[in-house]
Protein backbone atom coordinates (compact mmCIF):
# COMPACT_ATOMS: atom_id res chain seq x y z
CA UNK A 1 0.00 0.00 0.00
CA UNK A 2 1.46 3.44 -0.88
CA UNK A 3 2.43 5.64 2.05
CA UNK A 4 0.41 8.82 2.32
CA UNK A 5 1.32 11.84 4.50
CA UNK A 6 -1.07 10.45 7.14
CA UNK A 7 0.73 7.11 7.08
CA UNK A 8 4.04 8.87 7.71
CA UNK A 9 2.49 10.82 10.57
CA UNK A 10 1.29 7.60 12.19
CA UNK A 11 4.73 6.03 11.78
CA UNK A 12 6.26 9.04 13.51
CA UNK A 13 3.82 8.70 16.38
CA UNK A 14 4.80 5.08 16.81
CA UNK A 15 8.52 5.92 16.85
CA UNK A 16 8.63 9.07 18.96
CA UNK A 17 8.41 8.50 22.69
CA UNK A 18 6.20 11.49 23.42
CA UNK A 19 3.87 11.65 20.47
CA UNK A 20 1.37 14.01 22.06
CA UNK A 21 4.10 16.56 22.73
CA UNK A 22 5.57 16.26 19.24
CA UNK A 23 2.53 17.18 17.19
CA UNK A 24 4.50 20.06 15.69
CA UNK A 25 6.96 17.56 14.22
CA UNK A 26 4.16 15.40 12.84
CA UNK A 27 2.45 18.45 11.40
CA UNK A 28 5.61 19.41 9.56
CA UNK A 29 5.66 16.06 7.77
CA UNK A 30 2.23 16.98 6.40
CA UNK A 31 2.95 20.67 5.89
CA UNK A 32 2.35 22.13 2.43
CA UNK A 33 4.77 24.98 3.29
CA UNK A 34 7.71 22.65 2.76
CA UNK A 35 8.46 21.63 -0.82
CA UNK A 36 11.07 19.32 -2.31
CA UNK A 37 12.47 19.65 -5.82
CA UNK A 38 15.12 17.39 -7.33
CA UNK A 39 17.35 19.09 -9.89
CA UNK A 40 19.92 17.40 -12.10
CA UNK A 41 23.17 19.40 -12.30
CA UNK A 42 25.93 18.00 -14.50
CA UNK A 43 24.33 14.57 -14.31
CA UNK A 44 24.04 14.59 -10.49
CA UNK A 45 20.82 14.74 -8.47
CA UNK A 46 20.35 17.56 -5.96
CA UNK A 47 17.25 17.55 -3.76
CA UNK A 48 16.38 21.10 -2.65
CA UNK A 49 14.07 21.50 0.35
CA UNK A 50 12.35 24.88 0.64
CA UNK A 51 10.31 26.20 3.55
CA UNK A 52 8.41 29.48 3.35
CA UNK A 53 7.50 31.46 6.45
CA UNK A 54 4.18 33.17 5.84
CA UNK A 55 2.46 33.62 2.49
CA UNK A 56 4.41 36.50 0.98
CA UNK A 57 4.94 36.23 -2.77
CA UNK A 58 8.21 38.20 -2.52
CA UNK A 59 10.08 36.22 0.09
CA UNK A 60 13.65 36.89 1.27
CA UNK A 61 15.75 33.81 0.39
CA UNK A 62 18.17 32.31 2.92
CA UNK A 63 20.49 29.40 2.12
CA UNK A 64 20.55 26.98 5.09
CA UNK A 65 23.00 24.18 5.91
CA UNK A 66 21.86 21.80 8.64
CA UNK A 67 23.74 19.85 11.27
CA UNK A 68 25.11 16.32 11.29
CA UNK A 69 23.03 13.18 11.02
CA UNK A 70 20.41 11.83 8.66
CA UNK A 71 17.19 13.56 9.75
CA UNK A 72 15.33 14.60 6.63
CA UNK A 73 15.09 18.35 6.12
CA UNK A 74 11.52 17.74 4.97
CA UNK A 75 10.79 16.35 8.43
CA UNK A 76 11.96 19.29 10.50
CA UNK A 77 12.53 22.51 8.50
CA UNK A 78 9.15 24.01 9.35
CA UNK A 79 9.42 23.11 13.02
CA UNK A 80 12.97 24.41 13.25
CA UNK A 81 12.06 27.76 11.66
CA UNK A 82 8.61 28.02 13.23
CA UNK A 83 9.39 31.34 14.95
CA UNK A 84 11.40 32.89 12.13
CA UNK A 85 10.05 36.19 10.76
CA UNK A 86 7.37 35.98 8.09
CA UNK A 87 8.39 36.49 4.49
CA UNK A 88 11.40 34.17 4.32
CA UNK A 89 12.19 31.45 1.79
CA UNK A 90 14.63 29.06 3.44
CA UNK A 91 16.38 26.83 0.93
CA UNK A 92 18.55 23.85 1.85
CA UNK A 93 20.18 20.89 0.17
CA UNK A 94 19.21 17.44 1.40
CA UNK A 95 22.18 15.20 2.11
CA UNK A 96 22.90 12.27 -0.18
CA UNK A 97 21.35 9.02 1.01
CA UNK A 98 18.84 10.63 3.39
CA UNK A 99 15.46 8.99 3.01
CA UNK A 100 12.49 11.31 2.55
CA UNK A 101 10.88 12.18 5.91
CA UNK A 102 13.52 10.16 7.84
CA UNK A 103 13.56 11.14 11.52
CA UNK A 104 17.18 10.16 12.12
CA UNK A 105 16.68 7.08 14.27
CA UNK A 106 18.36 4.90 11.62
CA UNK A 107 20.63 6.09 8.83
CA UNK A 108 20.58 4.24 5.53
CA UNK A 109 23.76 2.60 4.21
CA UNK A 110 23.64 4.98 1.23
CA UNK A 111 23.89 7.89 3.65
CA UNK A 112 27.00 6.56 5.39
CA UNK A 113 28.66 5.81 2.06
CA UNK A 114 28.25 9.42 0.91
CA UNK A 115 28.78 11.12 4.28
CA UNK A 116 32.10 12.95 4.34
CA UNK A 117 32.82 16.58 5.07
CA UNK A 118 34.43 17.04 1.67
CA UNK A 119 31.34 15.72 -0.08
CA UNK A 120 29.00 17.89 2.00
CA UNK A 121 31.04 20.99 1.19
CA UNK A 122 31.31 20.16 -2.50
CA UNK A 123 27.59 19.56 -2.95
CA UNK A 124 26.57 22.60 -0.94
CA UNK A 125 28.86 24.80 -2.99
CA UNK A 126 27.23 23.56 -6.20
CA UNK A 127 23.77 23.97 -4.68
CA UNK A 128 24.53 27.49 -3.49
CA UNK A 129 25.75 28.50 -6.95
CA UNK A 130 22.61 27.04 -8.50
CA UNK A 131 20.30 28.94 -6.13
CA UNK A 132 22.05 32.23 -6.89
CA UNK A 133 21.89 31.64 -10.62
CA UNK A 134 18.23 30.62 -10.62
CA UNK A 135 17.22 33.69 -8.62
CA UNK A 136 19.52 36.11 -10.40
CA UNK A 137 21.35 36.98 -7.18
CA UNK A 138 24.98 37.89 -6.61
CA UNK A 139 24.87 36.86 -2.94
CA UNK A 140 22.50 35.49 -0.31
CA UNK A 141 22.29 35.27 3.50
CA UNK A 142 23.71 31.93 4.67
CA UNK A 143 22.78 30.18 7.91
CA UNK A 144 24.43 27.03 9.27
CA UNK A 145 23.79 24.85 12.29
CA UNK A 146 26.60 22.87 13.98
CA UNK A 147 28.40 20.98 11.18
CA UNK A 148 26.59 23.25 8.74
CA UNK A 149 27.99 26.31 10.49
CA UNK A 150 31.55 25.27 9.72
CA UNK A 151 30.59 24.57 6.11
CA UNK A 152 28.89 27.98 5.89
CA UNK A 153 32.13 29.67 6.98
CA UNK A 154 34.13 27.73 4.42
CA UNK A 155 31.76 28.57 1.56
CA UNK A 156 31.66 32.23 2.58
CA UNK A 157 35.45 32.41 2.53
CA UNK A 158 35.92 30.54 -0.74
CA UNK A 159 33.21 32.33 -2.71
CA UNK A 160 31.54 35.75 -2.81
CA UNK A 161 28.14 34.13 -2.27
CA UNK A 162 27.52 35.19 1.35
CA UNK A 163 25.71 38.46 1.90
CA UNK A 164 25.66 37.80 5.64
CA UNK A 165 26.13 34.75 7.87
CA UNK A 166 24.55 33.28 10.99
CA UNK A 167 26.06 30.16 12.57
CA UNK A 168 24.63 28.24 15.52
CA UNK A 169 26.66 25.84 17.64
CA UNK A 170 29.84 26.07 15.57
CA UNK A 171 33.26 27.68 15.69
CA UNK A 172 36.73 27.84 14.18
CA UNK A 173 38.76 25.18 16.00
CA UNK A 174 39.71 21.93 14.18
CA UNK A 175 37.49 18.98 15.11
CA UNK A 176 40.39 17.08 16.70
CA UNK A 177 41.06 19.97 19.06
CA UNK A 178 37.36 20.39 19.87
CA UNK A 179 37.11 16.70 20.79
CA UNK A 180 40.21 16.94 22.99
CA UNK A 181 38.71 19.88 24.87
CA UNK A 182 35.38 18.13 25.32
CA UNK A 183 36.55 14.62 26.21
CA UNK A 184 40.18 15.07 27.28
CA UNK A 185 43.28 14.62 25.14
CA UNK A 186 44.04 11.06 26.31
CA UNK A 187 40.61 9.49 25.73
CA UNK A 188 40.20 11.36 22.45
CA UNK A 189 43.59 10.33 21.09
CA UNK A 190 42.98 6.67 22.00
CA UNK A 191 39.62 6.74 20.21
CA UNK A 192 41.07 8.45 17.16
CA UNK A 193 43.96 5.97 16.96
CA UNK A 194 41.33 3.41 15.92
CA UNK A 195 40.17 5.81 13.21
CA UNK A 196 43.73 6.16 11.92
CA UNK A 197 44.10 2.37 11.83
CA UNK A 198 41.22 1.99 9.37
CA UNK A 199 40.57 5.52 8.06
CA UNK A 200 38.13 4.74 5.23
CA UNK A 201 35.84 2.37 7.13
CA UNK A 202 32.13 3.19 7.13
CA UNK A 203 31.37 0.31 9.52
CA UNK A 204 33.68 1.36 12.34
CA UNK A 205 32.58 4.40 14.37
CA UNK A 206 34.10 6.96 16.71
CA UNK A 207 31.94 9.38 18.68
CA UNK A 208 28.93 8.07 16.75
CA UNK A 209 30.24 8.82 13.24
CA UNK A 210 32.17 6.71 10.75
CA UNK A 211 35.94 6.55 10.51
CA UNK A 212 35.63 7.78 6.93
CA UNK A 213 33.76 10.89 8.05
CA UNK A 214 36.31 11.71 10.77
CA UNK A 215 39.20 11.23 8.35
CA UNK A 216 37.68 13.90 6.12
CA UNK A 217 37.28 16.51 8.84
CA UNK A 218 39.50 15.93 11.89
CA UNK A 219 42.37 18.20 10.92
CA UNK A 220 40.54 20.63 8.69
CA UNK A 221 41.25 24.10 10.08
CA UNK A 222 38.22 26.44 9.97
CA UNK A 223 40.38 29.30 11.27
CA UNK A 224 41.92 29.58 7.80
CA UNK A 225 38.49 30.38 6.39
CA UNK A 226 37.14 32.48 9.25
CA UNK A 227 39.98 34.97 9.00
CA UNK A 228 39.02 35.73 5.39
CA UNK A 229 35.39 36.63 6.15
CA UNK A 230 34.28 40.24 6.46
CA UNK A 231 30.52 40.14 5.82
CA UNK A 232 28.19 40.69 8.82
CA UNK A 233 28.27 37.49 10.88
CA UNK A 234 26.35 36.37 13.94
CA UNK A 235 27.66 33.47 16.04
CA UNK A 236 25.42 31.87 18.67
CA UNK A 237 26.54 29.07 20.97
CA UNK A 238 25.13 27.59 24.15
CA UNK A 239 27.00 28.29 27.35
CA UNK A 240 26.87 24.55 28.14
CA UNK A 241 27.29 23.25 24.58
CA UNK A 242 28.45 19.65 24.95
CA UNK A 243 29.37 19.18 21.25
CA UNK A 244 31.32 22.35 20.44
CA UNK A 245 33.50 24.18 23.00
CA UNK A 246 32.59 27.81 23.59
CA UNK A 247 36.24 28.63 22.94
CA UNK A 248 35.74 27.52 19.33
CA UNK A 249 32.96 30.06 18.83
CA UNK A 250 35.06 32.71 20.58
CA UNK A 251 37.92 32.04 18.17
CA UNK A 252 35.59 32.45 15.18
CA UNK A 253 34.39 35.74 16.62
CA UNK A 254 37.99 36.93 17.06
CA UNK A 255 38.95 36.01 13.49
CA UNK A 256 35.94 37.28 11.55
CA UNK A 257 36.29 41.00 10.99
CA UNK A 258 32.59 41.92 11.23
CA UNK A 259 31.08 39.53 13.73
CA UNK A 260 29.21 39.40 16.99
CA UNK A 261 29.00 36.52 19.45
CA UNK A 262 26.08 35.53 21.66
CA UNK A 263 26.76 32.91 24.33
CA UNK A 264 23.26 31.72 25.22
CA UNK A 265 22.98 31.35 29.01
CA UNK A 266 22.79 27.77 30.35
CA UNK A 267 22.02 26.36 26.88
CA UNK A 268 23.24 23.06 25.43
CA UNK A 269 24.18 22.31 21.82
CA UNK A 270 20.48 22.04 20.95
CA UNK A 271 19.73 25.15 23.05
CA UNK A 272 17.91 23.31 25.81
CA UNK A 273 18.14 24.99 29.21
CA UNK A 274 16.96 24.11 32.74
CA UNK A 275 13.98 26.35 32.00
CA UNK A 276 13.09 24.63 28.75
CA UNK A 277 14.10 24.83 25.11
CA UNK A 278 15.37 28.15 23.79
CA UNK A 279 15.72 26.92 20.21
CA UNK A 280 12.85 29.01 18.86
CA UNK A 281 14.30 32.17 20.39
CA UNK A 282 17.78 31.36 19.06
CA UNK A 283 16.57 30.68 15.51
CA UNK A 284 14.41 33.79 15.60
CA UNK A 285 17.44 35.84 16.68
CA UNK A 286 19.57 34.41 13.87
CA UNK A 287 17.02 34.85 11.10
CA UNK A 288 16.08 38.33 12.28
CA UNK A 289 19.77 39.26 12.14
CA UNK A 290 20.04 37.99 8.56
CA UNK A 291 16.84 39.78 7.56
CA UNK A 292 17.95 43.11 9.01
CA UNK A 293 21.33 42.95 7.31
CA UNK A 294 19.70 42.63 3.90
CA UNK A 295 17.05 45.34 3.94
Amino acid sequence: MPRTPLTYALILCAVLTACSSRLDFVAEVMSPKTSVETVVIDGEDFAFVTYRTGDSETAQPIFYIGGSGCVSLRAYMGTYFAQAPAGLEIIALEKSGVEDRAIGNRCAQAFWEAYTYDELTRRNEIALSYVLQERGLASIPIMGTSEGGAIALELAAQTDAAESIAILGAGALPQRQELQILYGAGPTDRELERVAANPQSIDERAFGLTNRYWTSVLDRNPARYASRISVPTLIIIGENDQNVPVTSAELANDLIRNSQLIIWPEATHTFDTPNGSQRDEVVQTATTFLTRQNR
